[in-house]
């Protein structure tokens, strides 16, 4: 006799027990599902819950207040130079 629970491992018989529940109706809700989220409320959720494109704000906030190079003069050197001769 053929069994999903015994012969595949347990990770494969408890997705098949989470598909058997899930796809119950009386198990899964029972119908009362909220109604359709809109795309801009949804584009709205994720881009104000997305923690990388707060980083990348953040890195380019950090970036921008980092002082432009290319018109700066390079830094200034002190050499001395003097030769060791014998008095």
């Amino acid at each position: 006799m053929y069994s999903v629970f015994s012969s595949r491992g347990p990770i494969v018989g408890g997705l098949a027990a989470t598909l058997l529940l899930l796809s119950t109706p009386a198990l899964a809700g029972g119908g009362d599902d909220p109604p359709p989220l809109p795309l801009s409320e949804a584009e709205r959720l994720v881009l104000s819950r997305n923690p990388a494109l707060a980083a990348a704000d953040a890195n380019a906030a950090a970036l921008a207040a980092v002082p432009p190079q290319v018109g700066a003069l390079p830094d200034p050197q002190l050499s001395f130079k003097a030769l060791n001769l014998p008095v």
